[in-house]
């Protein structure tokens, strides 16, 4: 009986070491699958749909600073023309000045 008693004993040692590993397995595999759906979560509203999922919106937003930047130059380079045009008018202006009342005429 003693062997039996022995044996008995070390069968309950390991059931409660094993109901504490399926335990912390059931924990693990619930965490687990938490982190799955927040991926799938975090996936979808990055690469969702095209239109609506943040990638699309940042290619939109890069779109439209394109668009943007494009008008800005051009309108930069009319104000260039424009002040090249006005120094050029001006010094035009000066020579004209200088040839009718420059040198002692």
């Amino acid at each position: 009986m003693a062997i039996l008693d022995q044996i008995y004993q070390a069968v309950q040692e390991t059931n409660s070491k094993v109901n504490e590993l399926v335990e912390w397995k059931a924990g693990m595999d619930e965490r687990m699958n938490n982190l799955v759906e927040m991926t799938k979560g975090v996936r979808r509203t990055v690469y969702g749909n095209p239109n609506n999922g943040l990638v699309g919106k940042v290619q939109r937003l890069l779109n439209c600073k394109e668009s943007l930047m494009s008008w800005r130059n051009f309108w930069l380079y009319i104000l260039r023309i424009v002040i090249a045009a006005a120094i050029l008018g001006i010094m035009g202006f000066l020579l004209v000045l200088y040839a009718k009342f420059g040198k002692g005429s």
